[in-house]
């Protein structure tokens, strides 16, 4: 999959042969802009990786933004982000 990305994205090769990449960098390539909204949920003004609430957001809207993004960052790359938080009672797919 690394193979795939474009020339300048960040990647780090591991031991076991896999390569990571940077969740941010491929948000940032995807079109997902620091601080969009989608009802009262945003991605934060300082860091794409970071969903926060403007003041209205529900669950269901930080969730949303979330899947949005995913679905950003699999159109354009192909690669389906991992939450890195724990979410209980929720499938963001």
């Amino acid at each position: 999959m690394a193979d795939k990305l474009p020339i300048d994205a960040p990647r780090w090769p591991q031991a076991d042969g896999k390569v990571k990449t940077s969740a941010a960098w491929l948000m940032e390539h995807s079109g997902i802009a620091k601080g969009e909204k989608l009802a009262g949920a945003q991605i934060s003004s300082k860091h794409v990786l970071a969903l926060s609430n403007s003041g209205s957001a529900t669950a269901d809207d930080i969730i949303e933004l979330a899947k949005m993004a995913r679905a950003k960052v699999n159109e354009k790359f192909g690669i389906k982000l991992q939450a890195e938080v724990q979410l209980i009672g929720v499938d963001l797919n």
